[in-house]
C-alpha cells in the first residue's frame, strides 16, 4: 500500500498557479475581442507551443541537477504568472478607461 503525502503549500501554490493563469487568458480573450493585433490565435500558440518546451526541459534539468526544488520552481512561476496578470489587467484598464480586476 502507498501513502501519498500532500504537501498543502504546493496544493496553494499550484491552485494560485492556475487562478493567475485563468485570468491572463481571460485577459488575452478580451483584447482578442477588442481586435488587438498583439493577440492573434495563431501568434499566441505558435508561442506557447514553444514556451512550454523550453520551460519543461529547463526544469527538469534544474531539479534533477539539484539546483532548485519544485517548490521554489512553483513560487517563482507563480509570481511570475500573477505579473502577468497585472501586465493584463494594467493593459485593459488603459484600454478600457476602466479600472480592471481579472479573475
Amino acid at each position: 500500500m502507498t501513502i501519498e503525502v500532500v504537501d498543502i503549500e504546493v496544493e496553494n501554490l499550484k491552485a494560485r498557479y492556475n487562478a493567475a493563469l485563468h485570468a491572463v487568458q481571460a485577459g488575452v480573450r478580451t483584447l482578442i475581442e477588442m481586435g488587438d493585433s498583439l493577440a492573434t490565435p495563431k501568434h499566441l500558440r505558435v508561442g506557447l507551443d514553444s514556451v512550454q518546451v523550453n520551460d519543461a526541459a529547463v526544469v527538469r534539468l534544474l531539479i534533477r541537477k539539484g539546483v532548485i526544488t519544485e517548490r521554489e520552481h512553483l513560487e517563482a512561476l507563480v509570481a511570475q504568472a500573477e505579473e502577468e496578470k497585472a501586465i493584463y489587467e494594467a493593459r485593459l484598464s488603459e484600454k478600457t478607461g476602466k479600472k480592471i480586476t481579472l479573475l
